[in-house]
């Protein structure tokens, strides 16, 4: 659908068409892989009319909103103060004011002549971006920053040259170095240099803040390789499986022609959104070197409970420590010891307190801590310790977020004896108070209980989970992706706690991806393992999707207070409307580019 908009200055001045919108639809996953994308019009099933919105783009004020219907003609819109530019929301809806797909663009100048893209997809759904990463890769870094950019880090991948090539876990994988920048603006992956930066997985890359117009970021964590990581062979990570997780550190193998794993010491990127391109420097004084440590979960605010946890020290022994992070600089702010962990998690709870949940590998039940809270995270960390847990509360390698003021703890793996055993943790979803690190069952319909799940909160305080491997059940190729999705809802009114309800399934079964929370409030979701053609192989992914969980009721004006209903126009309180679009010009026909005349 490509419409003309026309523009005019105070008072109805200066009618004419200048800038064109083209609304482009977002596909789906089809026959295992994202299509080539298009430009064709969105295809939204039952939709009756459209809601276009302008938002002035520097104080967020309403310029001006108009509905109009899918069945007849439309005219041109008149924006006024067109000398500034707005955010444009674009709004399908049912006869019944059901919200079926929806786009924005933000900073659209409305002078120039342009013809501006806006891309739509349809809600509660997942659908591709208009381009494919530039490498596959699985258990990689996807950190949102601040600009709105998510930065795609290192990762396990198949081939040393970074496809999708299938290959059997048997064989292990290679570790990369990779790194690209996915533009949510444009929906789009950028290919991005990182000089001396080292191949690394298993790792997490914290937001510290700002130096000078550099976005500074650190590197922490994960598992690397001890020779060259592109040598054939020479693996980072071998699937183990039956008594162990599937997914492990490497010893040197001289017949195998395998160096082994190794823990990297902590690196400090600066990123210049201007030209994007980063400086990379090694940090002295960081977080200690770990294989398998967690941390925050990345894009957390500079200074807001940043932790390195658990995981396996130089020696190889279980590392007792958990350290807080300086946020000015990167460097360790001490660290207390708690439980040996591995495959843990760790959750910001505050400007300077994190939860830690799960891999606790202390052999006797009884001694075993599920969770503890990390606090004073701004100087020297101190350790509350979580109360005494029966075994049948441990996991690990699961994943959690934020629900309100409790944490959501998805799947993992079943921890026994301080060993961690390749079987899914049921079960499925915990909710977990942060204060008494005391738990409460969520029951899920029909999840599949997996571990390297994949979960976000959403804009709305809701989480979103995704994906995950069911332990056991692929002997061959040791675990099976799934492509199943659920939303955790926070409940609202008296008395109604959260529920867990299905959502649109992705495209694609995947593991060892991430889900990263976008400034529209879609969520990307990035790489991964996913079932290969070929009999007992798998293949890293480069096929990004998008999940929109927008609903009629999250009006792009909601925060402003006006009253608007699911696809109207806002209204004043004797019902007139408040902010209308002047509709001008001649009429034209849905779908004809009438400026091209």
């Amino acid at each position: 659908m490509l419409t003309a908009v026309a523009l005019s200055g105070c008072g109805g001045d200066d009618l004419r068409p200048d800038v064109r919108y083209q609304l482009i639809g977002l596909l789906p996953v089809s026959g295992g892989a994202c299509p080539t994308p298009g430009t064709a019009p969105p295809l939204v099933t039952g939709a009756t009319r459209l809601r276009l919105t302008f938002r002035d783009q520097a104080d967020r004020s309403l310029r001006c909103d108009t509905v109009l219907s899918l069945a007849d003609t439309t005219p041109y819109v008149a924006v006024p103060a067109r000398t500034e530019p707005v955010t444009m929301y674009v709004e399908y809806f049912d006869e019944a004011g059901r919200l079926l797909a929806r786009g924005e663009r933000a900073d659209v100048a409305l002078i120039g002549g342009a013809t501006i893209q806006v891309q739509v997809q349809a809600t509660d759904a997942y659908a591709c971006p208009l381009g494919t990463a530039s490498t596959a890769r699985a258990f990689h870094s996807a950190t949102p920053m601040p600009n709105g950019e998510v930065l795609l880090l290192g990762g396990l991948i198949g081939a040393a040259g970074g496809d999708s090539t299938a290959f059997a876990p048997s064989a292990g994988v290679f570790v990369s170095s990779a790194a690209e920048l996915y533009d949510p603006v444009d929906r789009r992956f950028y290919p991005l240099t990182i000089t001396g930066v080292l191949p690394r997985a298993f790792h997490q890359v914290l937001v510290l803040g700002m130096e000078g117009t550099a976005i500074k970021l650190l590197v922490v964590g994960g598992i690397g390789v001890a020779g060259d990581p592109s040598a054939s062979g020479n693996v980072a990570a071998l699937p183990s499986g039956g008594t162990g997780a599937p997914w492990t550190s490497v010893t040197a193998d001289v017949p195998m022609m395998r160096a082994g794993s190794i823990a990297l010491p902590a690196e400090i990127l600066l990123y210049d959104p201007g030209t994007r391109t980063v400086t990379r420097s090694e940090l002295v004084g960081g977080p200690a070197a770990r294989l398998f440590g967690t941390a925050t979960s990345p894009g957390a605010g500079p200074g807001q409970g940043l932790a390195v946890v658990g995981g396996k020290n130089l020696a190889g022994g279980d590392d007792l420590a958990h350290e807080s992070v300086r946020a000015i600089d990167g460097t360790s702010g001490g660290a207390v010891n708690g439980q040996p962990r591995l495959g843990a998690t760790v959750t910001a709870l505050s400007a300077t307190e994190a939860l830690v949940w799960g891999g606790d590998l202390t052999a006797l039940p009884a001694a075993v801590r599920a969770g503890d809270r990390v606090a004073m995270l701004d100087s020297a960390p101190t350790l509350a310790a979580g109360p005494t847990m029966t075994a049948g509360l441990n996991r690990a390698y699961h994943a959690d977020a934020r629900l309100g003021t409790r944490v959501v703890v998805v799947g993992g793996f079943t921890v026994t004896a301080g060993v961690i055993d390749d079987a899914a943790y049921t079960p499925f979803v915990h909710l977990v108070d942060p204060i008494t690190a005391t738990t409460t069952l969520l029951d899920v319909p029909g999840a599949t209980p997996t571990a390297y799940p994949a979960a976000v909160a959403l804009a709305d305080g809701d989480v979103l989970i995704a994906g995950g491997a069911s332990p056991g059940v692929c002997a061959s190729t040791l675990t099976c992706p799934s492509a199943q999705s659920i939303r955790i809802r926070r409940g609202a009114g008296s008395g109604m706690g959260p529920t867990a309800v299905a959502t649109g399934s992705p495209g694609l079964a995947r593991y060892g991806h991430r889900l990263t929370l976008l400034p529209d409030g879609s969520v990307l979701v990035s790489g991964g393992f996913s079932p290969a053609i070929e009999p007992d192989k798998i293949r890293a992914l480069r096929d990004a999707e998008l999940f929109a969980p927008h609903g009629a009721t999250d009006d792009p004006i909601a925060d402003l207070g006006l009253s608007r209903v699911p696809g109207d126009v806002a209204r004043t309180t004797f019902g007139a409307p408040l902010m209308p679009c002047e509709l001008v010009g001649d009429v034209v026909p849905i779908g004809v580019d009438a400026a091209a005349d």
